[in-house]
């Protein structure tokens, strides 16, 4: 009999204890046991990266031996330079792609008449090359609909054996897994569809205000390096995040039309992280954007508890992005350690010697790993003979 473990997580608040139910899931039943921890992600593959930063000295965006101008030329020129390199090659899109159908191909299995969408970052041109795809099921009102994907995943061999996670505490339960081929995480949900208003969305914002995803793509990386770009344990989301950038252009339209990439993280960085009023004021990006007093917005009380990010929701006008980020003090800070970061290598003009870590002023707040930069040599060298031929 073949067994796998799917987790469902309830998380309270910040300060609450974390309860936590496994389903046991076979062909014929579900049985329910408690366990005292979650389990760490699962790493995507093994690559012996102990030495993280040796290769490139944690920016491989900067070209060897390349000399920057000073100031925030600088940083304009390295936000290029880094949105570039994150790009996803065309094996990388070609991988996903394939991700994308066999998963298809497993849900319209039990469904043929639903429809199975991507929405999230990869839609608006924010995800990594290490993003999870993000998946929505529309038109699945079967009870029990997300064990029965679990085990149609499992009969089907699509996932990594134990990585099967259903998170039923959320707004929306999502059933989560690693894909067993790519590695690549997989968040799936059962509901209602707004990935199409998603999308004209932000193929508006991005004529209106072309920076926000470059921007949006450095603050995401941010937030990743520190542990606070889940929602699920109180970080922040994309979208949220996505809506913040957009808003400060929108209100900051000396920094859209004429500012380069530089001043315009470095301005973004202070409001949010010193200048902000969070608890009277929170932003909107409908109707040209606005700041404006928390009790205009959707910003209502979650559980008895108010959320200090109040972020209305472009998708959902009704419902606050920013809702569920408990550890939005944490949030902040980071915006502000950034801020002084960039600041003070900005100020001076020193000349630097052309070392990546030493002529680098981003990787001051971000870096890139070992095992990003093997991961992306693993499907190149697995992947892109067999997906490249096939095009």
């Amino acid at each position: 009999m073949m067994v796998i473990k799917v987790t469902v997580i309830v998380l309270i608040n910040a300060f609450a204890s974390m309860h936590v139910l496994a389903y046991i899931v076979n062909e014929n039943s579900a049985k329910i046991q408690s366990q005292e921890d979650v389990a760490e992600p699962i790493q995507a593959i093994d690559l012996n990266s102990t030495q993280q930063y040796v290769e490139h000295n944690g920016c491989p965006w900067v070209p060897k031996r390349f000399i920057y101008p000073s100031g925030a030329v600088e940083l304009h020129t390295e936000i290029e330079q880094f949105f570039e390199y994150m790009q996803p090659t065309r094996t990388e899109r070609a991988l996903r792609e394939r991700v994308v159908a066999r998963i298809k191909s497993v849900f319209y299995q039990l469904w043929p008449h639903a429809q199975l969408k991507l929405f999230g970052s990869v839609v608006i041109g924010l995800a990594l090359p290490t993003s999870d795809i993000d998946l929505v099921g529309v038109g699945v009102s079967v009870p029990n609909r997300l064990q029965l994907l679990a085990t149609q995943i499992l009969a089907n061999n699509v996932a990594e054996p134990n990585s099967i996670t259903i998170i039923d505490s959320a707004t929306v339960p999502i059933i989560k897994f690693v894909d067993r081929e790519s590695k690549i995480n997989i968040d799936m949900k059962l509901c209602c569809d707004s990935s199409e208003r998603q999308e004209v969305l932000m193929s508006e914002y991005k004529q209106k205000y072309p920076k926000f995803v470059k921007l949006t793509l450095v603050l995401k990386l941010l937030m990743k390096e520190r542990g606070l770009n889940v929602r699920f344990t109180g970080g922040i989301t994309s979208h949220a995040l996505t809506l913040m950038v957009i808003n400060y252009l929108q209100t900051h339209p000396e920094d859209n039309n004429g500012a380069n990439l530089g001043d315009s993280l470095l301005g973004l960085l202070e409001l949010y992280g010193r200048k902000f009023n969070y608890t009277s004021t929170g932003i909107t990006t409908l109707n040209g954007g606005a700041i404006l007093p928390r009790n205009e917005l959707p910003c209502r009380l979650v559980k008895g508890q108010e959320q200090l990010f109040c972020i209305q929701d472009a998708n959902n006008p009704s419902s606050n992005a920013g809702s569920g980020t408990y550890r939005a003090a944490n949030v902040i800070q980071a915006f502000d350690d950034a801020f002084v970061a960039l600041s003070m290598p900005i100020s001076s003009n020193e000349r630097r010697a052309p070392n990546c870590t030493e002529n680098s002023i981003l990787s001051r707040i971000i870096h890139i790993d070992g095992h990003f930069i093997k991961y992306r040599n693993w499907i190149r060298n697995t992947f892109g003979h067999i997906l490249l031929s096939q095009k």
